[in-house]
Parts: structure tokens; C-alpha cells; sequence
């Protein structure tokens, strides 16, 4: 199976480490918690998610989880009613998913062919030299939605599948349910339109309503480098007067266009790996998001609770995501002010 290494022009869509995969979603379905019911849960110690079974309700938002694999750990945990996810057996032929291979453990896209007594056969998207299909158990699935609403003029990023490599452009013509004709901005010597399947398009979103005093990333005047910056003024023609943070480089202020700017990572989730300011010392410190707080908060646990705190409140502005390995950029969530997402 296809495993490379992505750049800022790359994305290797078939592999998703730790999302999914461009063009797909994964779904939340509305879930009931019962005794002997197969789920996902997070263990409090260290975070991370674990397939179990319920085996007890306390009947105060709390359930006791039978771990498959204890490797250790206690055989058994409680955990909170959010911090458990039903293993969804409603996968039908057809249906797209992601699916682990077993001989590497990674996530790939792949899609439903069949159903068996207590498994389901998937083919995969692009087997590589592997095998063409695999069994796989259901925790070892998530159903994905893959959007399929493009029209033309819409502007997108896609695919092109030659090179496995994604670029931006436009559709021109809509082929099927599920493919659509590409035209590219930059063809650069290539053809000038591609087939693009919808699971590897994704609609291009531009933030346009920023305000004074956000804080962003802007192109710096002359080169292509994201910088930095706040958002000193609005222009009546939609562009934004930016104050750079480092003014060695050239001038102090500069007019951006939306495009050309990016906002303050905020798709954080329990269990991502952050750096965030430490109250009192205001110190960047590592530690594990534990709770999305809603309003924009989140709650850290701190790796170092030398100093008596073991965890705080923290908002975007005040902390920054650990890329714990390279797969990370593989991310469906770049887009960074992108509501769509869910």
C-alpha cells in the first residue's frame, strides 16, 4: 500500500494517520450505550483510544470498559459517556471507508465490497503491489462521507492522479455521481483537465472575515513566506492592512488579500500533543489537550506538574499543535478557518 511522505505540495490521500482522508468526512453517528455494546474508548492515563466492550452502566454518565487488549494496563477502566464511541457495524457494499492494514497498522481509503459473518471485505484504493482487498473487523473501520455537491466554477483542490499529487483548479464539468472534469490552473506541461474522483477533491474555502486584532499568518511582501502578523485594518475592498511581528525584514505594515492570509489553528481534539502557555510564568510548556471546554477553551493536562498544577485552561491564541510524526500534515483539517468541516 502507498506510503509517502507529504509536502507542502503533496498529500498522500490513501494513507490517513490521524484524519481522514481529502474530499471525506469522517461521520459522528447518534450512539446508545449498553451492556455487551463494541466501542472505542479514551483511557484516561494516557489519552488514546482503545477498542472494549461495556461491560457495567453506572447510570450517571460513566460505563465500565473491558479492554481487548490490556497490554499492561488494567483490564478494565470507567469512562464517561463522551469519551466512548460506538463501533458502527451498519457498513454496506459501497459504502466508503478507512480501514487498517493489518501488516502495517496504518490507516488507508478504501471501500465496502462485502459483508461476512463478523467482518466485512473492503478493496482498497490504491493497492501498491499489496493485496487488492482485505478483511478487516469493524473496529478496524470508519465510515467516511464523501461530498459530492460540486458544481462548475467551483474552485478546488484535487488529485491529479498521474502523479499522485494534489493542485488546484477549477470544475468545468460534472462526469458522474462521483467524478468530475478538473481544469488546472497550472498545468505546467501536463494536460490542461483531469478526471478527478470526488473522495480526492476538496472545495477551496477563503476566511474573509477577519477582524482587528486577530492574529494570522500572512504571505510576506516579495515572497512566499507565511509570517506572523495581526490585523491592523480593513480595506472597503475586502483586503486587510497586516502589522508584521518581526518589522527587521522589511516594512512594518503591508495590505494582504484573504487568500493570502491564514488564521490561528483551532480544530484541536482531545489527545493532541500541544505546546500552550503556562499560567503565572507564561512559559511555553508541553501537554495533552483533555477537554474541549466549548467557547473556544480547551483544558491542558501538563506534562510537567512540578510546579503544583496538573492541568489549566488554554485558547487557541495561546498554544500551538505538535506534529508527533510526518504523517501528521496528512490532516483533512488545514483549512484553518474552514466550518464546514463536520
Amino acid at each position: 500500500l502507498t506510503s509517502l511522505a507529504p509536502t507542502a505540495r503533496e498529500v498522500t490521500p490513501w494513507l490517513c494517520a490521524s484524519g481522514v482522508a481529502r474530499g471525506a468526512h469522517a461521520i459522528t453517528q447518534p450512539q446508545v450505550l449498553v451492556v455487551g455494546t463494541r466501542v472505542e474508548a479514551l483511557w484516561d492515563e494516557d489519552l488514546k483510544w482503545y477498542v472494549g466492550t461495556i461491560q457495567q452502566d453506572f447510570e450517571n454518565g460513566s460505563f465500565q470498559v473491558l479492554w481487548d487488549d490490556p497490554d499492561g494496563g488494567p483490564e478494565q477502566s470507567s469512562c464517561r459517556a463522551k469519551d466512548i464511541k460506538v463501533i458502527s457495524l451498519a457498513y454496506q457494499p459501497g459504502d466508503p471507508v478507512q480501514a487498517k492494514f493489518l501488516e502495517d497498522g496504518r490507516w488507508y481509503n478504501a471501500t465496502v465490497r462485502s459483508k461476512r459473518e463478523s467482518c466485512f471485505e473492503v478493496s482498497w484504493d490504491d493497492p501498491d503491489g499489496g493485496p487488492e482487498t482485505s478483511l478487516c473487523r469493524p473496529e478496524d473501520m470508519k465510515k467516511v462521507v464523501v461530498i459530492k455537491d460540486y458544481e462548475p466554477g467551483d474552485r478546488v483542490e484535487a488529485m491529479f492522479d498521474e502523479e499522485r499529487t494534489w493542485y488546484t483548479g477549477v470544475v468545468e464539468e460534472r462526469l458522474a455521481s462521483d467524478s468530475f472534469l478538473v481544469r488546472w490552473d497550472a498545468p505546467d506541461g501536463g494536460p490542461e483537465t483531469s478526471l478527478c474522483r470526488a473522495r480526492y477533491m476538496k472545495q477551496i474555502s477563503i476566511f474573509r472575515d477577519y477582524q482587528i486584532g486577530d492574529r494570522v499568518d500572512a504571505k510576506f511582501p516579495g515572497t512566499e513566506e507565511m509570517l506572523p502578523a495581526v490585523v491592523a485594518q480593513l480595506h472597503r475592498d475586502g483586503s486587510f492592512q497586516v502589522r508584521w511581528q518581526d518589522v527587521s525584514k522589511g516594512p512594518e505594515t503591508s495590505r494582504q488579500l484573504a487568500e493570502d492570509m491564514k488564521g490561528i489553528y483551532r480544530d484541536y481534539a482531545i489527545g493532541d500533543r500541544v505546546e500552550a502557555l503556562f499560567p503565572e510564568s507564561w512559559e511555553w510548556q508541553t501537554g495533552i489537550v483533555r477537554h474541549d471546554l466549548g467557547n473556544g477553551a480547551f483544558e491542558i493536562r501538563w506534562d510537567d506538574q512540578s510546579h503544583g498544577l496538573e492541568s489549566s485552561m488554554s485558547t487557541p491564541e495561546e498554544m500551538s499543535l505538535i506534529q508527533e510524526d510526518s504523517y501528521d500534515d496528512m490532516d483533512w483539517y488545514a483549512d484553518l478557518y474552514d466550518d464546514d468541516e463536520e
